[in-house]
């Protein structure tokens, strides 16, 4: 039986003290409650892990680096001037789960977070980007939150679906940047919004005109078992 993966939201912000963190969670995060290393939601009576570290002069290049240009200069600037982050850890693996600690990390903004980077993928988000998302009801809010499409001259692959209970998937570096971000973003929320039901040598294509390819599963053999990048549900391969 697959081990469900953690999920991991880091928010850096300015709070002077820990007091300061516990008061402005209780007061402004409508229901949540921080104590110990637990992060209790009155709402739904879940409980997660919540590690809280302080002032890390390399977290601003993490952020400015992941943040798919919606952080803007004011945004970074503000990151740099942190005195603490918050990470929550939660279950991963379901779309369900990832929905919820996407709304958990939206009411940690609200009691002075600044952005939010999902450590179990290495994606951030401003802000607005995250509380927008946040609001979304289409699916595909879930991709654009969790997921990471990475290439270089031997391969293109994406990071991140493991935190809503899916696959990934790979395709070898000859096709140019735009066209396997196309490809790959196509076929994950395929993945992600029909849930279909994929074999061994089955194929798939962008279009009617477009190329089509093979599909391979494999295990994830890009990260070890205890990174936080690890896909345990695996990958599919399109050849």
């Amino acid at each position: 039986m697959t081990k469900e993966p953690d999920s991991i939201l880091g928010l850096p912000g300015q709070w002077l003290t820990r007091s300061d963190i516990v008061t402005s969670i209780a007061r402004l995060s409508d229901g949540l409650i921080f104590a110990g290393k637990l992060l209790l939601d009155t709402k739904t009576n879940q409980s997660y892990q919540l590690d809280l570290y302080e002032h890390d002069p390399d977290l601003v290049r993490a952020f400015a680096l992941a943040g798919r240009r919606s952080l803007t200069e004011s945004d970074l600037a503000a990151i740099d001037a942190h005195t603490h982050t918050l990470y929550v850890i939660g279950t991963g693996g379901s779309g369900e789960r990832a929905k919820l600690l996407m709304q958990i990390g939206t009411r940690l903004l609200h009691a002075g977070g600044l952005a939010v980077k999902v450590e179990s993928t290495g994606v951030a988000h401003s802000l607005t980007d995250w509380q927008t998302l946040t609001a979304a009801s289409e699916l595909s809010a879930l991709y654009y939150a969790y997921v990471t499409l990475i290439g270089d001259h031997e391969r293109f692959y994406s990071c991140g679906m493991h935190n809503l209970g899916l696959p990934d998937a790979i395709i070898p570096g000859t096709l140019l940047p735009n066209q396997a971000a196309q490809l790959l973003e196509t076929f994950l929320l395929y993945l992600l919004l029909e849930q279909p039901s994929l074999k061994q040598g089955h194929t798939f294509s962008v279009d009617a005109q477009g190329p089509r390819y093979r599909l391979r599963f494999a295990p994830c053999t890009l990260y070890e078992t205890d990174d936080p990048f690890y896909n345990p549900y695996g990958m599919w391969m399109l050849e």
